[in-house]
C-alpha cells in the first residue's frame, strides 16, 4: 500500500514540444490506419513516426532523470 501512494505522487515532465510530438504521432498513425496515405508515401510516414517516437523518448529521458530514477526504485521494491 505504501508504494501505491508513491506511484500516485509520481509525475513526469512533458514539455510543449513533447506534447506536440505525441499529437503528431497520433495523427500520423490515424492517417495510416484510415488508409488516407498514398501507397507510395506509407514508408515515409512510417519513418516519420519512428523519428518522432525516438525524439520523444530522448526528450522524455532528458526531462525526467529524477522521475525515472524514482520510478525504477519503486518498481524494484
Amino acid at each position: 500500500m505504501k508504494n501505491l501512494n508513491k506511484f500516485e505522487d509520481l509525475r513526469f515532465n512533458i514539455t510543449e514540444d513533447m506534447n506536440n510530438m505525441i499529437i503528431e504521432i497520433i495523427i500520423l498513425r490515424q492517417l495510416l490506419r484510415e488508409n488516407k496515405v498514398k501507397k507510395k508515401d506509407i514508408k515515409v510516414v512510417e519513418k516519420e513516426i519512428k523519428v518522432l517516437t525516438d525524439l520523444f523518448v530522448s526528450e522524455f529521458r532528458k526531462n525526467n532523470v529524477e522521475e525515472r530514477k524514482l520510478y525504477n526504485d519503486l518498481m524494484s521494491d
